[in-house]
């Protein structure tokens, strides 16, 4: 039987499992580490200024996801859109390899 939507994913990673929060990056490197996979090969989408933060400082990429229109708030992200519907899997894949 199945468990549900977390069995789509190869590792969860949650604020109980760090011991330290955004704008810490320990929950995206712990993520990385559970995938085995280095911070700058993995993209993080975020909301929030702490978890843009966070994110940069781990070393990853960043998507910040900016539904306000004072896209200035995330200004920290690599590249900035306004919502998930923007990202396409082949665009991301060109960013990752600049």
């Amino acid at each position: 039987m199945s468990s549900g939507i977390a069995d789509e994913f190869a590792a969860i990673v949650g604020g109980d499992d760090v011991a330290n929060g955004k704008p810490n990056p320990d929950i995206f490197l712990l993520a990385a580490e559970r995938l085995g996979m280095a911070s700058d090969a993995c993209i993080v989408i975020e909301d929030a200024i702490s978890g843009v933060a966070a994110a940069k400082t781990g070393g990853f990429f960043c998507i910040g996801i900016d539904r306000s229109g004072q896209s200035q708030r995330l200004a920290g992200a690599d590249l900035i859109v306004a919502s998930l519907s923007e990202l396409r899997p082949c665009e991301i894949e060109k960013l990752m390899k600049k």
